[in-house]
């Protein structure tokens, strides 16, 4: 064995990309970042190739501390340090850290709501936050991800970001996704080439198998205006974009009948709170054991139970409301949104009834008077040009859950400033940019008017923080409030340095100061 840190191992553009503050100091190429690493890099504990990274994330450090009384002071970093310039040599042993695959992949498949902690698993730093807070007793990264959700957060936490973030990365589903015939250096192409909004884990590799990547397009065709139009780019777009914006995805197999009216008890798919929620006659079972006692006693009896998380998936993708709509009798018979899933799922499905979810046009005939109704169908959002008693009455229906009795501001610039200022709407209408602000633009603080962004957004959002930090790490939140060059060209300035180094500015305060540096 040999010392693992010497500068035959020394590859330049991972010491560039794991050492950011190099860039600060104009250190760009190859002779300048080699050496930087001979004259101080090599005494300060820098990553200097990906075989490197790939031991410091792969192995479990503080079970090594634990283990040597002569690293007992060190930190969790020092540590791993430690092992590959000396320990290696003592013959000192390591062990891979506990990953638990299939955990994680159920957290995030069996309640989607939780995919909007996605980003936090991948970007931090799991191990440290166990080493800092003396988790002992959590064996692995994901145990140390939860306690952080339902424990550390609300006791306010703090949590370090991985420096690079492959703590799960999966190189041969980032060969497959990407059409990669080459095996080598893959994790250094990830490197290079990604900006971190998609991991390549075991649980995205679960998500692409098992949705439905054609549906996922169908149902958003804005995508095309963005050249996406494949499985391997739709899925892409979910993961950097649509966990964000709130999109739905589909199970390809959400219609296999053992989901509905079989006598298949899959206790994986068991979903206790949609097993509460949707039975109310069964209001006297309390907990979650006497619950799957009861599926086990009545397995012969499953056409009336709904339990499982396919049927939740159903249930959360539809609007049920809108298929009690769509047939007459179940209108006059049928008044629950809940009772409408019901009756889909138990009877609706054998009858080859439909349901839709998005951008379907209607003609119909109702009550012997011709009306002609445009329907655009999304979820829970309707749209309905109508005209009524042969008078031309225009209704803009804004339905939705969060937002039903908000108004547009009366100050909202659709065609002039909303409409240009974001190319994936230019193919929108009228009332589709309305719909679009109220239920997707709203959540996403997208602006709509030039004064907003000039002065609202810019001096407020300023106004409520010290530095670039907080903006630079939420880039892709507020991608549509600040200019794409601002970001890049600012990602490595300090913002106290520029106030130091402009003498012009020294007498202004501080809020005026953020304004001359944003601007």
């Amino acid at each position: 064995m040999k010392n693992l840190y010497q500068i035959d191992n020394f590859d330049w553009e991972i010491y560039l990309l794991c050492n950011p503050d190099l860039k600060k100091s104009n250190i760009n190429t190859k002779s300048q970042a080699l050496n930087h690493f001979k004259t101080n890099g090599i005494n300060e504990n820098r990553f200097i190739n990906t075989t490197l990274l790939q031991i410091y994330y792969t192995y479990d450090w503080i079970t090594y501390k634990k283990k040597y009384k002569k690293i007992q002071n060190l930190s969790y970093t020092a540590c791993y340090f430690y092992y590959i310039k000396k320990g290696i040599l003592e013959k000192d042993n390591i062990q891979i850290k506990q990953v638990n695959d299939n955990d994680m992949i159920n957290f995030f498949i069996k309640d989607r709501n939780n995919l909007k902690y996605y980003y936090l698993l991948n970007q931090y730093n799991w191990s440290l936050y166990r080493e800092k807070y003396n988790l002992n007793h959590l064996n692995s990264d994901f145990d140390g991800f939860l306690h952080y959700i339902k424990h550390g957060k609300g006791n306010n936490h703090t949590i370090e970001k991985n420096l690079i973030p492959i703590t799960f990365f999966n190189s041969s589903f980032y060969q497959e996704i990407n059409n990669i015939n080459n095996s080598k250096h893959l994790l250094k192409r990830f490197i290079i080439e990604e900006d971190f909004k998609i991991f390549y884990t075991k649980i995205e590799e679960k998500i692409f198998e098992i949705y439905d990547w054609k549906k996922y397009l169908n149902d958003n065709q804005d995508l095309k205006n963005v050249n996406i139009n494949d499985n391997y780019n739709a899925f892409k777009h979910f993961i950097k974009n649509g966990i964000n914006e709130q999109r739905k995805i589909l199970k390809i197999n959400i219609f296999k009948d053992k989901y509905y009216n079989s006598n298949h008890l899959d206790i994986n798919l068991f979903d206790y709170n949609f097993f509460i929620k949707m039975n109310s006659h069964l209001k006297n079972i309390k907990t979650k054991e006497s619950a799957i006692d009861y599926l086990n006693c009545n397995i012969n009896n499953f056409k009336n139970i709904i339990y499982n998380t396919e049927q939740k998936e159903l249930y959360e993708y539809y609007d049920w409301n809108e298929y009690i709509n769509s047939y007459n009798d179940l209108k006059k018979n049928i008044k629950n949104y809940d009772d409408g899933f019901k009756h889909y799922l138990f009877h609706g499905i054998n009858e080859n009834r439909k349901i839709n979810n998005n951008n379907v046009l209607e003609d119909r005939k109702i009550n012997n008077n011709n009306v002609l109704e445009d329907r655009k169908i999304n979820n829970n959002n309707v749209l309905e040009d109508r005209k009524i008693n042969n008078n031309n009455v225009l209704e803009d229906r804004k339905i939705n859950n969060i937002h039903q009795n908000y108004n547009l501001p009366p100050d909202f610039n659709v065609k002039n400033y909303y409409l240009n200022y974001y190319n994936e709407l230019k193919d929108f209408k009228l009332n589709d940019l309305k719909r679009h602000y109220i239920n997707i633009g709203l959540e996403e603080n997208r602006v709509y008017n030039v004064n907003i962004y000039n002065n609202k957004y810019c001096t407020n959002y300023l106004d409520n923080h010290n530095n670039y930090d907080y903006l630079l790490n939420n880039s892709s939140k507020y991608n549509y409030l600040l200019k794409k060059d601002i970001i890049l060209n600012s990602y490595f300035h300090n913002i106290n340095i520029y106030f130091k180094n402009n003498i012009t500015i020294k007498n202004v305060d501080l809020k005026d100061k953020k304004i001359n540096y944003f601007n």
